[in-house]
């Protein structure tokens, strides 16, 4: 896939670096780390969750509009 990949890790029950799983699939995947969750990441900490999603769509949005 080329297009950009955020995944999301937890620290309980997740896989500790989502980003480096989906490399083999993935040339564009970016990684985050949220604290104090299991499986059920937007459940258990909504905020943070939000916030990851907000950064990384900012983030790819911006570098869209500057053309990289």
């Amino acid at each position: 896939m080329t297009v950009p990949i955020l995944g999301i890790s937890s620290s309980h029950g997740s896989i500790p670096d989502m980003a480096a799983s989906l490399g083999p699939w993935a040339e564009n995947a970016t990684g985050v780390f949220i604290p104090e969750a299991g499986h059920f990441i937007p459940d258990e900490q909504p905020g943070a969750t939000v916030d990851a999603l907000t950064a990384f769509i900012g983030h790819e949005r911006g570098e869209h509009e500057r053309g990289e």
